[in-house]
């Protein structure tokens, strides 16, 4: 990428006059910005007249610079549709992008732990079989499973996952059961990742080590499996025995499990959700299954495709119609980093935009969701719609659907109006910033007192 540092009323013209600057340099790093300065970067060293940069890197107040630049560049909205607006720190992500994303052995435990958490947020509403992408995109542990794709440290994950919760919040009309049981899994497949190696024992059960041994089972009997039947008091199948048999097992574990006062909501779910897994070790044909048992046991789907995924003969990617393998394409998809946002805007922007006492409305790539970019190159999915369905919504409630749509039409109208009154300031301001040419302006013609011009004879 092709660089040069600014301060925010340079770039405010650069962006106004449509002329990229000349004298671009290579970016190498952001280290000696000054605390008003910026960078701001294109792919080439000759970018095209009018072409925005793909690229712009702050020291620090990202959240401030969006909501100036909501205010003096309004008819670029949102910014970060075509612009990347990051921190310094967030810089080295970016460039230190691998060329090729790999979840290595553990993608399959990933994906299985989508498509569950997929499931749980549907609800009764869909089954396994016609559960759609958009579902697996939207999804806390796809955005983290991106994360971890790009090499990020666990500790940026964290922070990942929480602008998740804040975009999500925002958006707004999703039935939750609870972030304890995404982050419980998370925290799992981080542990269960060499680059995270620090174990400890989750809860009032070792499920690391549970996950560990079903990675590394290649399809032998689970000895840690027979262990917790024990403790639980229900005999084992014999090997070879028939899945009504398995399922018997399951069932039994749900009762113990379900009165047990020495386990934790998570280690309930993952029992349950590891005992319906060796009905058909490493299949995910039994969801549905569970679905019944969400309520009772939270984040069990997740667990149930996580304890599939690991198995030695996983078929999560092939299954319901290489939903797996879909969701595989979209976690390893190759992004240039100088290359614009895929992206209707960053969380950043989204709540800067939201914080207002009437948001502000913008045009989205699709009609009814909205992707948000909550660090460079990892993205999330959601339903969305214009106009945001909270409060304002029941400002209209009893009016008719043509006064509605009258009023949304209104307001498009205005954010036009003040769109184009931007525009008029910023000629204004660039015009006095060039200097009174001969003295001063042209001079108007003398009028007369009716204010018509006067002719010259």
């Amino acid at each position: 990428m092709w660089s040069i540092a600014v301060t925010r009323e340079e770039f405010l013209d650069i962006v106004a006059s449509g002329r990229p600057p000349s004298n671009l340099a290579r970016l190498k790093s952001a280290t000696d910005l000054l605390p008003s300065e910026m960078i701001i970067a294109w792919p080439s060293a000759q970018p095209r007249q009018w072409e925005l940069p793909t690229l712009v890197v702050l020291p620090n107040l990202v959240r401030d610079f969006l909501a100036w630049t909501s205010t003096y560049l309004a008819m670029i909205k949102p910014l970060t549709a075509f612009s990347r607006v990051i921190s310094t720190r967030q810089l080295s992500m970016l460039l230190d992008a691998p060329e090729l994303l790999s979840l290595g052995r553990l993608q399959n435990g990933w994906i299985g732990a989508i498509v569950g958490e997929a499931l749980e947020s549907v609800g009764d509403k869909v089954k396994a079989s016609e559960l759609p992408i958009r579902n697996c995109l939207s999804t806390f542990l796809f955005a983290m499973a991106r994360a971890s794709a790009l090499g990020v440290v666990s500790s940026e994950i964290i922070e990942i996952g929480d602008r998740w919760d804040r975009a999500r919040k925002l958006v707004g009309g999703y039935e939750d059961l609870g972030n304890g049981s995404r982050r419980a899994v998370l925290q799992v497949l981080m542990e269960l990742t060499d680059k995270y190696s620090s174990h400890r024992t989750s809860g009032t059960l070792d499920v690391v080590t549970i996950c560990r041994a079903l990675l590394d089972n290649e399809g032998r009997r689970l000895r840690e499996f027979d262990e917790l039947l024990s403790r639980l008091g229900i005999s084992s199948p014999d090997i070879g025995a028939a899945r009504e048999d398995q399922i018997q097992v399951y069932e039994n574990v749900v009762r113990r499990v379900r009165g047990d006062g020495t386990l934790d909501k998570s280690a309930k779910s993952f029992l349950v959700a590891l005992a319906l897994s060796r009905v058909a070790p490493g299949s995910i044909e039994y969801m549905d299954l569970l679905s019944e048992s969400r309520r009772d046991f939270p984040g069990v789907l997740s667990w149930y495709g996580l304890c599939a995924g690991l198995s030695a003969k996983s078929e999560v990617q092939s299954q319901f119609d290489s939903l797996g393998r879909k969701v595989a394409k979209e976690l390893e998809y190759i992004e240039r980093p100088d290359g614009r946002p895929r992206c209707d805007l960053s969380i950043d922007e989204f709540e800067v935009l939201m914080s207002g006492v009437r948001p502000v409305g913008w045009r989205s790539a699709n009609p009814g969701q909205i992707t948000i970019e909550l660090a460079p190159l990892v993205y999330t999915t959601f339903r969305w719609s214009v106009t945001r369905r909270t409060e304002q919504n029941d400002l209209f409630e009893g009016r008719s659907a043509d006064l509605l749509a009258a009023d949304k039409e209104l307001q498009v109208m205005i954010e036009e109006l003040r769109s184009l009154l931007d525009q008029s300031r910023l000629v204004a301001d660039r015009l006095s910033k060039r200097g009174k040419p001969n003295g001063g302006f042209p001079s108007e013609r003398p009028k007369t007192r009716r204010g018509t011009t006067s002719k010259t004879r």
